[in-house]
């Protein structure tokens, strides 16, 4: 329980309160954010209208690999104002994770067998390579710690 309290921000390891984050979060402001919200509007009105044939890509993973870097800054701004995350900082690791996780069953597990709420929704594994890509690259630009790095030193004999 002390490493998911730790993961979400609540104490340090030793049950201080959490340190002060390096770098605050811009939540809407954030320039990833602001990226892949204009990347989705120049793919929807540009990119898809007037590709000749059709780009799998754009057509099909470009929204899901933008997804989680697109509405987790809102949803956790969201949980910011209504006081369930108590910290400005970069997105953690648990927060990372568990929207990946619990969106990618929602949205290609449980909606595609909800067709009279999601019309054209199918589930997809693709997709869900798309999000952890997307989850993955926007975790380092945000500086999140989703994959430790530990960096060491050989020692040269």
């Amino acid at each position: 329980m002390a490493v998911a309290k730790r993961e979400m921000g609540y104490e340090e390891a030793d049950g201080s309160p959490p340190m002060v984050p390096k770098r605050r979060f811009g939540y809407l402001r954030d320039p990833v954010f602001l990226t892949v919200f204009v990347l989705y509007f120049v793919n929807r009105f540009l990119i898809k209208p007037i590709t000749f044939g059709h780009i799998a890509f754009f057509h099909s993973y470009f929204n899901d690999l933008i997804c989680i870097p697109f509405w987790l800054p809102v949803v956790l701004w969201v949980h910011r104002k209504l006081g369930v995350r108590n910290h400005d900082g970069s997105p953690t690791r648990f927060e990372l994770i568990m929207h990946l996780v619990v969106w990618s069953i929602f949205f290609e597990g449980m909606a595609p067998r909800m067709p009279n709420l999601f019309h054209s929704t199918t589930g997809d594994p693709w997709d869900v390579a798309a999000y952890a890509a997307g989850t993955l690259i926007a975790a380092v630009l945000w500086g999140s710690e989703l994959v430790p790095i530990r960096w060491t030193r050989r020692r040269s004999s």
